[in-house]
C-alpha cells in the first residue's frame, strides 16, 4: 500500500475519483493541506502527502458517494483507505475569512467532480494553527514572508472571538512569535 502521495499521485487519484464518482449534479469538493498546496504550485511538486484533506463539499448528501468512489481509487491505485480525508470537515467554521473567494478552480475531474483547493495565504493559516512537524517543513517550502505572519495573526485573532481551543491558539501565536525571529 502506498501511503505517499506526489504531485503526480495525487492528480491521478482525482481524476480516477472522478471516473467513479456517481452522482446526478455537480459536487464541489475543497481540499486543503498538502496537497492542495502541491497541486496550486506552491508546495513544490516533489513533496509528498499521505492524504487530501477535504475540508467541504457541496452538497453535503453527497458525502456517501464520495467515500465509495475513494474506496475504489484506493482498491485500484494501491493507497490507503483514507486517501480522501474528510475529517478535517469541521475545519470549515474556523478557516479564514474571504476562503471561499480565493480557492483555486482546479477543474471538472469526470462528469460532476469540481475540485477546488484553498489559497496559499489560507494553507499557511492553517499550518501555524496545526504546528505539526510536517506543517514546519511545509511553512519553510511557503517562503512565508511577514506579511503572511501577519495574515495568520489576524486569522488567530478571528479564532480567538470564538470558542475556539486557547490552548492551541496559544501554541499557534508563539509559533509565529518564533518564526517571525528566524534568523
Amino acid at each position: 500500500m502506498n501511503s505517499h502521495m506526489n504531485s503526480t499521485t495525487v492528480q491521478q487519484a482525482l481524476e480516477l475519483l472522478g471516473e467513479h464518482f456517481r452522482w446526478p449534479e455537480p459536487v464541489e469538493i475543497t481540499l486543503v493541506g498538502g496537497a492542495a498546496g502541491m497541486l496550486i504550485g506552491t508546495l513544490p511538486p516533489e513533496r509528498t502527502t499521505s492524504d487530501c484533506d477535504v475540508v467541504r463539499h457541496l452538497p453535503e448528501d453527497a458525502g456517501f458517494g464520495l467515500i465509495t468512489a475513494a474506496a475504489t481509487v484506493a482498491e485500484i491505485m494501491g493507497l490507503d483507505e483514507r486517501w480522501l480525508n474528510s475529517d478535517v470537515t469541521n475545519v470549515v467554521p474556523t478557516m479564514p475569512d474571504g476562503w471561499r473567494d480565493r480557492r483555486h478552480r482546479l477543474g471538472y475531474f469526470g462528469e460532476h467532480l469540481i475540485v477546488f483547493a484553498a489559497d496559499r495565504v489560507d494553507l499557511i493559516a492553517l499550518k501555524f494553527l496545526a504546528g505539526r512537524d510536517q506543517d514546519l517543513d511545509d511553512l519553510e517550502a511557503l517562503a512565508v514572508t511577514g506579511e503572511d505572519t501577519e495574515t495568520a495573526r489576524h486569522y488567530l485573532e478571528q479564532l480567538a472571538a470564538t470558542d475556539y481551543d486557547a490552548e492551541k491558539l496559544t501554541a499557534a501565536r508563539e509559533l509565529i512569535d518564533a518564526w517571525e525571529t528566524k534568523p
